[in-house]
């Protein structure tokens, strides 16, 4: 019976074949159906070969050998390198391999970083794969050209020596045919190889989304890059938030600058995502601080700067709270065309000083007071509604949102907050939620996130559809006013409140129970109220 249904199976056209096989999404699967016999073999084997991540230097010498045998390098459609510390210049055999992959439409290289633990303030290592030459023979025409049908780059590598974190020659991907999709991280985003374009190439690529990672993005050289893409739909700008020996920032113009927006409308007419996070010099998980300066001390007045309603099919924008196109926003309003407008607190949250241990004027209360403020600033002058999100950034040094904002939520007076915006927003039939990143395993990670390292996950913590739950717990019946009377009083923030009511003379137990407060212990702020204050808290809250 198994040899007939084997027999009915094969006799099959191969194109019925092909539209089975193309279900089957386990690997193992597959490999157990090309071992079958060697027609199905034939079908099945580009297939299992279609994706390919490689890892470890063991892994990778054994794939190579592999592709060699069967010449298979053209059945590789998506591949991914990423490697570690641990690795060695076997990696370096890529660089060959990759040039024969004829359909290779998707590829990511990631190489060591100083990002990378073990952390090593000395560190000097480089990318062994030679990817400048394979993306510089893509492009020149007197060489045969690999990636002729790339669709997406993702590069974090390193160049040699003092250059090891230029973009330089590697520009030239931006005059690539086909590529749709390119990703840079932990660059310094200048180079020489781009100042003569001839000028049938401006507007001519397919590049229709461009990413920057934990990058010095230096505006003469973004200025030429953004005038040959035909229609670029999404621009995302992450400057560096943490620096390293080498990549330190340097005067040049960044995206501060009010040149940027005339760089922009460049591509005016076709951009719909937006996301511009500036960068400044800041203190790394090395331990090393270096001054700087906020993004909206400088250039932040004038009418120099250019409009950002010129953006006319702007639809999605991501700014950093403290931007300088967040005040522009509340000056002058978001661009018409505006359907979502996400505030991210990320420039203060990387800084040192700001978080809940610090109990003076930088405490987070205050932070997230703040943060309400220039939200409601810009928002209020906003020609027409749309959604609106903010967005809570998880910090290296003990600042979790997801845990800090549900505890001072306990307070009517943060709720309140919540609530005034959330109206404002609703009322032009438009929705406001509220994020907080977490790392669930519990050690945090800095961008850009290699592989193996946990990425964060955005949790929502509130949402204006359900307008009196905050973090899934419901306040509805001691906020809602329609009800009945009501006193706002959450009997689970006796203590936290106790400590918004002492006097001067009672310094020394406020700043115990901060201490309490950044560590989003309740049980430690319960012990520090009962046996330092306990009387005080019984005069407050009688029984």
């Amino acid at each position: 019976m198994a040899t007939h249904s084997n027999r009915n199976l094969l006799s099959l056209a191969d194109e019925i074949l092909l539209s089975i096989i193309e279900h089957v999404d386990s690997n193992a699967a597959l490999s157990c159906l090309a071992a079958t016999c060697s027609k199905l073999r034939g079908l099945v084997e580009p297939f299992i070969w279609r994706e390919l991540l490689v890892t470890r230097d063991i892994h990778s010498t054994k794939v190579i050998t592999a592709l060699l045998q069967s010449n298979r390098f053209s059945y590789i459609q998506d591949l991914a390198i990423c490697y570690r510390q641990d690795a060695n210049r076997l990696f370096g055999a890529w660089s060959g391999a990759i040039a024969y992959m004829g359909k290779l439409r998707h590829l990511k290289i990631e190489s060591p970083c100083p990002n990378n633990p073990p952390i090593d303030p000395f560190w000097d290592e480089h990318c062994y794969i030679d990817y400048t030459r394979l993306i510089r023979h893509s492009i020149l025409p007197e060489f045969s050209r690999p990636f002729s049908m790339l669709q997406s780059l993702s590069l974090h590598a390193h160049g040699v020596g003092q250059s090891k974190f230029d973009f330089g020659e590697n520009a030239l991907i931006f005059l690539h045919p086909t590529l749709r999709d390119l990703t840079i991280s932990c660059s310094n985003f200048t180079s020489r190889s781009m100042s003569q374009i001839p000028p049938e190439k401006l507007k001519s690529t397919p590049l229709r989304s461009l990413t920057f990672i934990e990058c010095n993005v230096y505006l003469d050289l973004l200025n030429i890059v953004l005038s040959l893409p035909r229609a670029l739909k999404r621009l995302s700008v992450g400057e560096r938030l943490h620096v390293f020996d080498g990549c330190q920032p340097t005067v040049a113009p960044r995206t501060t600058n009010p040149q940027f927006l005339e760089i922009l409308r460049k591509q005016s007419d076709s951009l719909e995502h937006l996301n511009i996070e500036h960068g400044s010099v800041f203190t790394t998980h090395l331990g090393r601080e270096f001054g700087g300066s906020s993004p909206t001390d400088k250039h932040a007045e004038g009418s120099h700067y250019r409009d950002l309603h010129s953006l006319d099919n702007l639809q999605y924008l991501e700014l950093g709270i403290h931007s300088v196109y967040s005040k522009y926003l509340a000056e002058g309003g978001c661009p018409g065309s505006l359907k979502t407008l996400r505030l991210s607190d990320q420039f203060v949250t990387c800084r040192a000083h700001i978080g809940p241990a610090h109990t003076d004027g930088d405490s987070y209360s205050l932070h997230f007071c703040n943060v309400f403020r220039i939200a409601r600033d810009i928002h209020r002058l906003s020609s027409k509604g749309l959604d609106c999100e903010l967005l809570f950034v998880h910090k290296l040094r003990k600042c979790e949102p997801v845990h800090v904002l549900p505890f001072y939520w306990r307070l009517y007076r943060y709720r309140k907050l919540v609530y005034d915006f959330s109206n404002m927003v609703k009322d032009r039939g438009c929705r406001f939620r509220i994020f907080g990143q977490a790392f669930e395993g519990g050690e945090t990670y800095i961008p850009p996130y290699l592989h193996g390292e946990e990425t964060p996950k955005e949790v929502m913590l509130y949402n204006s559809d359900q307008y009196w739950k905050f973090f899934g717990k419901d306040y509805q019946t001691i906020d809602d006013e329609s009800l009945g009377p009501v006193d706002h009083w959450d009997p689970d923030a006796m203590e936290l409140e106790a400590l918004t009511k002492i006097t001067v003379r009672d310094r020394e137990f406020a700043r115990e129970a901060q201490k309490a407060m950044s560590d989003h212990l309740l049980s430690k702020l319960q012990a520090a109220v009962t046996e330092t204050h306990e009387s005080m808290v019984e005069a407050h809250y009688p029984v």
